[in-house]
């Protein structure tokens, strides 16, 4: 599992141990005012479903529904920290970032709950 936190205007994304090793990446820093919005992958329909879902690995592990890494999508290039995708978010990301999405997996419904707060609170203060 990743860890998430909020660092002032940013979302930080922290990966520990195995999964540091094999995304080939240990964290990533996303300014809120760069995220679009997020959902909850189960929370997609299928269209949203299939344009997120990875075609060719750029770099660390894909095995079954276990992706961590960069890889492309429909969307663009996407980094992936999921062991199911049915318990992850999407965080669709709208400025010149590396990635046009990040999918992580989550352990509880609250952190879907605090990064909406958190982008409403800065889509006012624009």
């Amino acid at each position: 599992m990743v860890q998430i936190c909020i660092k002032g205007e940013n979302l930080i994304i922290k990966l520990k141990g195995f999964e540091k090793v094999v995304a080939l990446k240990g964290s990533l820093k996303i300014p809120f005012n760069c995220i679009e919005r997020v959902a909850y992958v189960k929370d997609l329909d299928d269209t949203e479903k299939e344009q997120i879902y990875p075609k060719m690995r750029l770099g660390g592990l894909s095995i079954g529904e276990i992706l961590y890494g960069r890889f492309t999508t429909s969307l663009g290039l996407a980094f992936f920290a999921t062991k199911k995708l049915e318990r992850s978010i999407v965080i669709y990301i709208k400025c010149s970032f590396p990635y046009k999405i990040v999918v992580i997996e989550v352990s509880d419904s609250e952190t879907l709950s605090e990064l909406e707060k958190k982008l409403k609170n800065s889509d006012s203060s624009d």
